[in-house]
């Protein structure tokens, strides 16, 4: 999965994975390196990150991915 753009800036996990299903993977292999830095604003810093793998997880479900 793609954790950010040519100029640095964050793609949002949601985003990515709907980029990774456009082109046609249906597995993805994603690396939550990138939200170990609480700088880029990633969700899975925030108190309720519980509830946030959870998004994730309610989204791939509904773009038909799984992830490895």
């Amino acid at each position: 999965m793609y954790s950010s753009r040519r100029d640095g800036s964050a793609i949002p996990i949601a985003e990515s994975m709907v980029m990774c299903r456009e082109i046609g993977f249906r597995v993805l292999d994603i690396n939550l390196c990138s939200a170990s830095k609480p700088s880029r604003g990633n969700p899975l810093w925030l108190p309720d990150w519980e509830k946030q793998i959870d998004i994730v997880g309610e989204h791939a479900a509904k773009l038909g991915v799984t992830f490895t």
